[in-house]
C-alpha cells in the first residue's frame, strides 16, 4: 500500500466546500427537450414539448416546486444526497450481486499453496487496517479533481464511512446505517471471515494493539481448520443476502426471532468488513471468470454462499454516464447525458466538453428532475405530467450504463446492466490503451456483450484513424488544391 504522509492531509472538519448547485428551472427543461428530441417520434416530441412550456410556464407548477427545493438546499448540506441515495439504491428491490453491487478485478495472484494465498489475505486484511487507521485519525490527503476542474478539492465524507456502513433490508426501502463512534475505544474491532459457506469473527485488535500480518495467518489458518468440520456446518445463511431485498428482509425477521442469529446477525453487521476465502472454482481463470466469480461467486452450486452482500466489499439509445460531484458537500454523482443530436453527428460533438462540465458543476438536470419530483410528492401534489410522459419514461431507461474507474495499475472494475435489455460498460484508461469490461444478461436476445464488445473495437479503430489522418494532414505542407488527397472510408 502507498504510504500517505500526514503532513498533507486537512480535517474533514476544516473541509470547506460549496453546497450542490439548484439550476434554473428554464435550464433544465431546455436541456431536457435537447436531449429527448432524438429519441422518439417527432408527434411524441411536440407533445412532450408543449407538457415542459406547461410545466416551466411562469406561476405554473414548475416554478412552485423549484421554489421549495431552492428552500430545501439552503435548510439542507445536500438537497439531493438522500433522494439520490433513495432513488439510485436504497428503493431498488433487485438483488444486490449484479444490480448494484459493483466490483474491482485485482491484477491476478499465482500462489504456490494454501498457505501462501492465506498469506496474502493476510497482507490485504493487514492493509485495510492501517488503511482505516488513517480514515479514523483524519490522515487521509484531501482529494483534487483531475481532467476538467483539475485541482478543486474533493468532498471525502465517502471515505469515513467506508467500514462503518451497513445496507439493512427492509420490507419496501432498505436502510443504510452508519455507526457515528468509529474511531471511539466501543468501536467494533473485527472483521467476517467466509470459510466454506461458513461465517467466522476475527477480532483484529488484542490488548489494544491491532494484530501484526502473522498474527492474522495464524488466525486464517485455524478458521480454515475449523471450516473443515463438516460436522458442525451451519446451512449457507449468506445466500439469502443474494436474494431480492424484500425477500431477504423477510428471511432476515424470521431468523431474528432466535437470540443465537440476532447475535450472529449483529456480530456481521458492525464488522468493519467481509473476507471471503473461496473454494477453487474448476474455471479457467480468465479475467471474465473472475469478474463473474467477484459479482455473484458463480451462483450457489460453487461461492455465492461464501458472500454477505450488505456489507462493503447499434441503435440510438438513451445512456448513463456518471460524473462526479465531490468538488461539493456530500456530492456524489449525477449524469452526463451524452446521447445528444450532436453526437448523433459523432465528429461534431467528439471534443465537446461542455456536457461533462455542465454535469461535474452541479448543472446536469437528472438530480435536479429527481428534486422536482420528490418535492411534488412532499408537497402532496397530483404527480406532474412531465414525469408520465412516455418519453421521461423513456429517457430513464438506461440502455448504456457506463462509468469510468481509473487506475495506477492494471485492474477493472465491472457491474451489471441496469435495465433487462442493457449493457454495463466500466472502463479504465492508462497511457497507452483502456480496460474495458462490459456485461450484458444471457437471458435476453437483443444484447451481447460479444458483439458489443466488436462494434466498441471497430469505432475506436476508426476513431484512431481518423486522428492519425488529422495529424498527419496538419503536418504535410500542401503544394496545391489539385494535391490534397481525398479521404478514404475506414474498413474499405
Amino acid at each position: 500500500m502507498p504510504i500517505l504522509q500526514k503532513e498533507t492531509t486537512r480535517d474533514r472538519d476544516n473541509q470547506v466546500l460549496p453546497k450542490v448547485p439548484v439550476p434554473p428551472l428554464k435550464q433544465t427543461l431546455d436541456t431536457y427537450l435537447r436531449c429527448v428530441q432524438h429519441l422518439v417520434k417527432e408527434e411524441q416530441f411536440k407533445r412532450t414539448k408543449a407538457m415542459v412550456e406547461k410545466f416551466g410556464a411562469p406561476g405554473g407548477v414548475g416554478e412552485q416546486i423549484q421554489k421549495k427545493l431552492i428552500e430545501r438546499r439552503d435548510k439542507t448540506t445536500n438537497w439531493v444526497y438522500d433522494y439520490w441515495l433513495e432513488d439510485m439504491y436504497l428503493n431498488n428491490r433487485l438483488a444486490l450481486p449484479v444490480n448494484s453491487s459493483p466490483v474491482m478485478v485485482f491484477p491476478k495472484q499465482t500462489f504456490r499453496d494454501q498457505k501462501d494465498a492465506l498469506r496474502f489475505a493476510a497482507q490485504l486484511i493487514r492493509g485495510a487496517l492501517d488503511y482505516k487507521r488513517l480514515i479514523d485519525e483524519r490522515a487521509l490527503p484531501v482529494e483534487s479533481a483531475r481532467g476538467q476542474l483539475a485541482g478543486t478539492p474533493l468532498c471525502m465524507e465517502q471515505y469515513y464511512r467506508l467500514f462503518t456502513s451497513y445496507r439493512y433490508p427492509g420490507l419496501k426501502t432498505d436502510t443504510l446505517k452508519v455507526q457515528t463512534n468509529a474511531a471511539s475505544s466501543s468501536a467494533p474491532e473485527h472483521i467476517i471471515v467466509a470459510c466454506k459457506n461458513q461465517f467466522f469473527v476475527l477480532d483484529v485488535v488484542a490488548n489494544g494493539k491491532q494484530l501484526s500480518e502473522m498474527e492474522i495467518l495464524s488466525q486464517l489458518e485455524k478458521i480454515m481448520k475449523m471450516a473443515e468440520n463438516a460436522e458442525e456446518r451451519l446451512p449457507p445463511f449468506g445466500i439469502l443476502t443474494s436474494d431480492g431485498r424484500t425477500e431477504w428482509a423477510q428471511a432476515r425477521d424470521a431468523l431474528t426471532k432466535d437470540q443465537t442469529n440476532r447475535d450472529s446477525l449483529a456480530l456481521i453487521e458492525s464488522c468493519l468488513c467481509v473476507v471471503c476465502l473461496d473454494e477453487p472454482s474448476g474455471l479457467v481463470q480468465s479475467d471474465t471468470n473472475r469478474a463473474l466469480l467477484m459479482l455473484h461467486g458463480g451462483g450457489r452450486e460453487k461461492n455465492g454462499a461464501n458472500r454477505w452482500y450488505d456489507k462493503c466489499r447499434g441503435r440510438l439509445v438513451s445512456t448513463y454516464e456518471s460524473a462526479s460531484i465531490r468538488r461539493f458537500q456530500e456530492g456524489r454523482v449525477d449524469n452526463i447525458r451524452s446521447a445528444t443530436p450532436e453526437v448523433l453527428a459523432f465528429v461534431k460533438s467528439m471534443t465537446d466538453e461542455r456536457v461533462t462540465f455542465s454535469a461535474i458543476t452541479g448543472m446536469a438536470i437528472d438530480n435536479h428532475f429527481l428534486g422536482l419530483l420528490r418535492i411534488s410528492r412532499e408537497m402532496n401534489m397530483e404527480k406532474p405530467e412531465i414525469f408520465c410522459d412516455e418519453t421521461y419514461v423513456a429517457s430513464n431507461h438506461f440502455i448504456l450504463s457506463t462509468s469510468q474507474v481509473p487506475t495506477t495499475v492494471e485492474m477493472f472494475c465491472c457491474y451489471g446492466p441496469v435495465v433487462p435489455n442493457g449493457y454495463g460498460a466500466c472502463y479504465n484508461p492508462q497511457s497507452d490503451h483502456i480496460i474495458f469490461c462490459v456485461s450484458s444478461f444471457w437471458e435476453n436476445t437483443e444484447t451481447s456483450s460479444a458483439v458489443f464488445v466488436k462494434a466498441l473495437n471497430e469505432g475506436l479503430l476508426e476513431i484512431r484513424d481518423l486522428c492519425n489522418r488529422g495529424s498527419a494532414a496538419a503536418a504535410k505542407p500542401v503544394e496545391s488544391s489539385q494535391g490534397a488527397a481525398r479521404p478514404h472510408k475506414s474498413g474499405k
